[in-house]
């Protein structure tokens, strides 16, 4: 498998069909390692455009290779935290996004 798909290969199969729906973020590596945001719009789109609640899962990639599926612990209209529910490492050679036509 090639493209962006093949970066969650050797995912545990319990997590993997949930991905296959899964809403995906690219958030900073600071962000990413802190389990929770501040920045506004971020919030605003998962709390009111989205309507996510908390228990959901979301993919967040930190854009250097890390890759977690997330369980949202709070959201409140000016802060979101999550929980890591699995943590993966991307080769990322095979993560480049299709050349733009």
């Amino acid at each position: 498998m090639t493209g962006w798909r093949s970066c969650i290969n050797g995912m545990p199969s319990a997590m993997a069909s949930p991905i296959a729906n899964t809403h995906r973020f690219f958030v900073d590596a600071d962000t990413f390692a802190a389990g929770t945001t501040t920045d506004a719009n971020l919030v605003h789109q998962w709390s009111r455009v989205l309507r996510l609640r908390v228990d959901q899962q979301l993919l967040l990639l930190d854009g250097v290779g890390q890759a977690a599926v997330v369980r949202i612990s709070e959201l409140t209209p000016k802060r979101a935290s999550w929980h890591i529910a699995w943590l993966q490492t991307l080769n990322v050679r095979h993560c480049s996004a299709p050349p733009i036509a």
